[in-house]
């Protein structure tokens, strides 16, 4: 059953986060979802585009053409993904 709410306060989008089966992000284009991340974090498997699994460096199980089912990643804090984007877009290792 899929179950669509309002935005939530933090403590109870974390908790109903925790308690999913499931988190799905099928987009081809974000470049960090940090709702995945967030999921996997806290042990929820995600169902997601191979895109985001590349940028996760997920480790997935390929469920069709366009998604797979990632169970881990090494997440990373928000600050490091920053860094790591701006180093990307600016070919500079040393930002």
């Amino acid at each position: 059953m899929v179950k669509f709410l309002e935005p939530q306060p933090r403590d109870k989008y974390l908790e109903l986060l925790s308690k999913a089966r499931y988190v799905v992000n099928p987009s081809k284009y974000e470049a960090y979802s940090i709702f995945t991340a967030e999921a996997l974090a806290i042990g929820v498997p995600a169902i997601i585009s191979k895109e985001i699994a590349e940028n996760l460096k997920a480790e997935p199980k390929p469920l069709n053409k366009q998604l797979v089912l990632a169970e881990k990643a090494p997440i990373k804090t928000w600050n490091e993904i920053v860094q790591i984007y701006l180093n990307k877009l600016y070919k500079n290792d040393g930002i």
